[in-house]
């Protein structure tokens, strides 16, 4: 494999971990706090927001590389992930429609890319 496919898989990966991280973190700073102040500037607020800004400069790294249409649909795959995370995190339980669909978003990703 070429280096360049090596880092671009890198950047998506850490793209994709950042993105469900500040989901999950800022979940647990919700569920913490009751004002959203105070969730947004206790640390799993903090932690979140750092988070999203990583995955937007990620996002600006991973667009140089590649057309709107091509990212937008590969990084719908953070809607499945973050369904994945919550149940590992939380034991959320997610019901059969919200794992559905998120079968659908990765076969959708499928078939609009490049198959």
């Amino acid at each position: 494999m070429q280096r360049a496919t090596i880092m671009r898989g890198v950047e998506w990966a850490l793209f994709f971990a950042a993105t469900v991280y500040g989901h999950v973190a800022m979940k647990f700073a919700v569920d913490a706090h009751r004002r959203l102040v105070d969730a947004a500037l206790s640390p799993w607020g903090v932690s979140a927001v750092a988070a999203w800004g990583a995955s937007s400069l990620l996002w600006m790294s991973l667009l140089q590389r590649d057309t709107l249409f091509h990212a937008t649909t590969v990084s719908s795959l953070r809607y499945a992930l973050t369904v994945a995370a919550a149940y590992a995190v939380s034991r959320a339980t997610p019901s059969w429609s919200q794992l559905a669909g998120a079968a659908l978003v990765v076969a959708g990703v499928y078939l609009a890319g490049d198959g």
